[in-house]
């Protein structure tokens, strides 16, 4: 399978290469690499295997660790087929190794973001957050920038950085005004911190909750195709929100302004059931 390897490689180079020219705008010929590259799969399947690539890996890695053209394919090859992503090879020192070598051979975009997902994979978080860091950093495209952005803010919130992973998210809706995706993961970032977040009286320590569902709603107004998904989760919160006398006690009712404070540190209205 070796050859098949090689020809496969080489082959979706060229279209790797054709598909990044292209634009939405060339639809028929952004169809047509497509296909090109699901007949090419299709063709060399039964050799596309991890267990057949990770052979490869193993034996030609210490070889060939500086050959750039042979790290781009094999990289290139795992990364389709996910391959890190298999328990048994979650960790594995060559495949770290590859990537990592990847992104000093290209340091692009892709290299830094398959490098930034191998460690997250092997549960080196601040590594993670580093890589996806630079995948941003070295993006032009806005969509894709944006993409990325939400990639770094999922790391940075398993990394426990809860400030910069909202800071990501708000930056990729900066630069998709019409996408609800970030406004939704800011409202479970601060939902998941309504207990550390919390007062010492029954209105107000659902302040976190409140400011959640702030962003839901926000969600909901920027991106229709969200507005399933926020009003779920809306939904589950109403029915935890204080009672109207546990807020009465405390002078306060539906509609009023409250700071949240925490690292959360917003401004919210009261909500009651």
């Amino acid at each position: 399978c070796g050859d098949v390897i090689d020809a496969y490689n080489l082959i979706n180079d060229y279209i790797d290469a054709g598909l990044e020219k292209l634009t939405d705008a060339d639809s028929i010929k952004l169809n047509n690499f497509q296909l090109a590259q699901n007949k090419v799969s299709d063709l060399a399947g039964p050799c596309l295997t991890c267990e057949n690539l990770m052979e490869v890996l193993e034996r030609d890695f210490s070889s060939k660790s500086a050959d750039s053209a042979w790290i781009r394919k094999t990289s290139a090859a795992l990364d389709r087929k996910s391959c890190a992503k298999k328990p048994e090879y979650a960790g594995n020192a060559n495949l770290i190794a590859i990537m990592e070598k990847n992104a000093e051979f290209y340091p692009n975009s892709t290299a830094y973001l398959r490098l930034g997902r191998m460690y997250t994979i092997s549960k080196e978080e601040a590594k993670a957050v580093a890589a996806f860091k630079k995948a941003v950093d070295l993006e032009e495209d806005p969509m894709k920038k944006a993409s990325f952005l939400m990639v770094q803010a999922s790391a940075q919130r398993e990394a426990g950085s809860l400030s910069g992973a909202r800071q990501a998210a708000r930056m990729a809706a900066e630069l998709r005004p019409n996408w609800g995706e970030p406004y939704i993961f800011i409202g479970d970032l601060y939902a998941s911190s309504g207990n550390a977040c919390g007062t010492d009286d029954k209105c107000t320590s659902f302040g976190a909750y409140w400011a959640a569902a702030d962003q839901y709603i926000k969600a909901k107004s920027v991106d229709a195709s969200v507005s399933n998904k926020a009003q779920k989760r809306l939904n589950n919160m109403a029915g935890s929100y204080p009672l109207k006398s546990d807020c009465f006690f405390i002078e306060m009712k539906d509609g009023d302004t409250v700071n949240v404070g925490c690292w959360i540190q917003t401004t919210t209205t009261v909500r009651t059931r």
